[in-house]
């Protein structure tokens, strides 16, 4: 599953929400009963770059993406 810039924007917002709903309703998606507990999180959020690890629903392992201050999303691989 690859995620587009306003997919991560939303996934992002939704993450740092203090809002259940809205956390709820972004974080549906990425509902896997088969991978109990394993949802998107942030990995970094600092000056330097935020990083956000998604968790992969058709085989062990992970998609991470960077965003640098003022940049883009990026997959990192």
């Amino acid at each position: 599953m690859h995620h587009s810039p306003d997919q991560l924007d939303s996934l992002w917002t939704a993450l740092k929400s203090a809002d259940p709903a809205l956390r709820s309703k972004v974080l549906q998606r990425y509902s896997n009963p088969n991978m109990a507990g394993a949802l998107p999180q942030i990995v970094c959020d600092d000056p330097h770059a935020q990083v956000l690890s998604i968790p992969t629903p058709d085989h062990p392992g992970r998609h991470v993406y960077v965003r640098r201050p003022g940049g883009a999303w990026s997959e990192q691989r």
